[in-house]
């Protein structure tokens, strides 16, 4: 009777640079697992820093809001915050009234974001430009983002069809240098 078991099978060759290769990332591995992870965020230079996509004011008397889409461009998970109409001097507020600093976040999940300005902090009449700022690792803050652009809470829109409208706002480019302008 023939026998009926299987041949073992064929070890496939194995090529002098495929060892190499594995070679390499065996010695290499133990290095990248202990390679320190940047610390810092650079939104000071404004890298980091999100695109605005849309702003929509809500103009219902007593519920007035200036509504803000944007896209992040930073690591998800990572905390940021908003300060509207804030004039920024080397990274910093100056001054910032609390009514204007808000918590961002995600509309629909990462990278959409969204942030709100509404109560005492909302002022129609205003031009209102928008800074951002990451959380660091260690729970401080970065530095703000310099803003470029403002948006007008124009009273006109106020009383326009009765009020309770969304209104799509065009960004204003700021001069250089800063609030001044606004």
């Amino acid at each position: 009777m023939p026998s009926t078991t299987a041949p073992p099978p064929a070890r496939p060759a194995q090529h002098p640079s495929l060892l190499l290769a594995a070679a390499l990332l065996l010695a290499v591995a133990p290095l990248l697992a202990t390679a320190p992870l940047p610390t810092r965020h650079k939104c000071a230079v404004g890298d980091c820093e999100p695109t605005i996509t849309k702003a929509r004011l809500r103009a219902v008397p007593g519920g007035e809001k200036l509504k803000l889409s944007y896209t992040l461009h930073h690591a998800e998970g990572v905390e940021h915050q908003l300060c509207f109409g804030c004039t920024i001097r080397d990274g910093a507020e100056q001054p910032a009234d609390a009514s204007r600093i808000t918590k961002g976040g995600t509309c629909g999940g990462h990278p959409s974001g969204c942030g709100v300005l509404k109560g005492d902090g909302f002022v129609w009449g205003e031009k209102v430009s928008v800074a951002f700022r990451l959380q660091e690792p260690d729970g401080s803050w970065s530095g703000w983002s310099q803003p470029t652009t403002a948006y007008h809470l124009d009273p006109a829109l106020k009383a326009k069809d009765g009020g309770g409208n969304m209104h799509v706002l065009e960004a204003e480019p700021i001069a250089e240098g800063g609030h001044e302008d606004l």
